[in-house]
C-alpha cells in the first residue's frame, strides 16, 4: 500500500510540474507573440507644435571629451505624445556628466507653469525617470502642455549653460479595450497600437528596470524604442 501512495504521489508531482512548465511556456510564447511597435496616433489633435523625438541636445562644456550618446528626450519622433494618466511619468536619458543635479519643468501650454522640481543625477549614464505627484494639479484631459529637463552644467550661469530637453504632452479619455487580466507586455501592446505613448513607455521601461535579465522584455523594450527613432538608446540601462 505505501509503495502504490509513493507512487501517486511521483505521479501527481510530475503532472504539476508538467501543467507548470506548459503554463510558464505559454505565457512566454503570449508575450512574444505581442508587438510593441508604436502606431502615431493620427493628426495632431490641434498640438501647438509636433515632438522632437531623441531630441538630442549634446553634453555639459566640462563633459565634451566623454564618449557617450547625448542627452535625450524619450518621446516619440514628429507625432503627438499622449497619456491616460492624471499623473504621467517622464523617461529621460541622462548622460555621463559631472553635472550633480537637473531640473523638471512642466507647463500648460507656453507659460503657465504647474509644476518644478529638483533631480539628483548619479554621474552614471541611464535612463531616468520623473513622475509628477499624486498631490501636484492633475493634467486635464484635452490640454496640451510641455515639459522640460534641464541638466545644470553651471548653477553660476544657467541661461547660457543649462542642457536642455524638451517635449509636449496631452492627456486623453480613450476608447480602449479591456486591459482585464492582460499581463503588463500584452497591455504595452495595446497602448503602443492606440498611439498611447507614455504608458507604452513607462510600463516597458518599469519591467525592464526591475527584470533587466529577462530577454523577452528587452526585446520588447528595443522594439519600442526603434520604432520611435529612439533606437541608439534601447541598449543604454535603466537608472533605479
Amino acid at each position: 500500500m505505501s509503495k502504490v501512495r509513493i507512487r501517486l504521489k511521483f505521479l501527481r508531482f510530475w503532472a504539476a510540474l508538467v501543467l507548470a512548465l506548459s503554463t510558464t511556456s505559454s505565457l512566454g510564447l503570449r508575450a512574444q507573440a505581442q508587438s510593441v511597435t508604436f502606431n502615431p496616433p493620427s493628426g495632431n489633435g490641434g498640438s501647438p507644435g509636433t515632438t522632437d523625438g531623441g531630441a538630442a541636445r549634446g553634453k555639459c562644456p566640462q563633459d565634451v571629451s566623454v564618449k557617450t550618446t547625448s542627452l535625450t528626450a524619450l518621446i516619440p519622433d514628429n507625432h503627438p505624445a499622449l497619456t491616460v494618466a492624471a499623473h504621467p511619468t517622464f523617461l529621460v536619458y541622462v548622460p555621463q556628466t559631472t553635472a550633480s543635479s537637473a531640473e523638471l519643468t512642466v507647463v500648460e501650454g507656453t507659460d503657465n507653469g504647474i509644476y518644478q522640481t529638483r533631480v539628483a543625477l548619479t554621474g552614471h549614464p541611464g535612463v531616468v525617470s520623473i513622475s509628477l505627484p499624486d498631490s501636484e494639479p492633475a493634467l486635464e484631459i484635452g490640454k496640451h502642455y510641455q515639459w522640460k529637463f534641464a541638466v545644470i552644467c553651471n548653477p553660476e550661469d544657467r541661461l547660457n549653460d543649462d542642457l536642455v530637453v524638451s517635449g509636449w504632452i496631452q492627456r486623453i479619455d480613450p476608447k480602449l479595450p479591456s486591459l482585464e487580466g492582460l499581463n503588463p507586455l500584452e497591455r504595452t501592446s495595446v497602448y503602443a497600437s492606440k498611439g498611447i505613448w507614455y504608458e507604452a513607455v513607462n510600463t516597458l521601461a518599469q519591467l525592464r528596470r526591475e527584470n533587466p535579465q529577462d530577454l523577452t522584455i528587452t526585446s520588447k523594450w528595443e522594439e519600442l524604442l526603434k520604432s520611435t527613432g529612439l533606437g541608439n538608446i534601447a541598449s543604454e540601462p535603466i537608472n533605479k
